[in-house]
């Protein structure tokens, strides 16, 4: 799900329960937006009992900058944004200069350089976060997929 800054503080986005989708166990887990005295949005995720993490996970952002509280959260496990662009973006250069990247499938392409942003987050931030890899081997079934399914260039 997406949500663009504004619908934090619209009242209507407080009282819709959204879920979040766990791609590391296959559920759904439902969340809400409630307003706190801070003029701020508590962002509340109820995770099921047997969840491997510990339910609930609750979250404050502010109303004024919510993409702040993200960046700032992120910034833990994916590392320095600038650094990690820029080790990424070395990589998807490199990858660009080679004969056999033309050969490539526009998803085979689009899967190399989301492989790139991930082995880029994960030596940049932390590489015990389980997420990093599990992204990485989605992107790499994807093409796998296809590949199986007679899907060639």
């Amino acid at each position: 799900m997406h949500l663009n800054p504004g619908q934090l503080e619209d009242p209507v986005a407080q009282g819709i329960t959204y879920y979040l989708f766990d791609s590391a166990t296959g559920r759904s887990a439902p969340f809400t937006f409630a307003p706190t005295e801070e003029h701020t949005m508590k962002v509340v995720i109820d995770l099921p009992a047997d969840a491997d993490r510990p339910p609930p996970l609750t979250t404050t952002v502010g109303t004024t900058d919510p993409a702040q509280a993200i960046i700032e959260d992120r910034n833990d496990t994916h590392g320095d944004y600038e650094v990690q662009a820029a080790l990424s973006q070395s990589q998807k250069d490199l990858l660009r200069g080679l004969p056999g990247w033309q050969r490539l499938s526009p998803e085979q392409r689009e899967t190399l350089d989301m492989v790139c942003v991930k082995m880029s987050r994960i030596l940049c931030g932390n590489p015990n976060e389980p997420d990093h890899w599990l992204d990485m081997m989605g992107y790499v079934k994807l093409v796998h997929n296809q590949l199986v399914k007679g899907k060639t260039v």
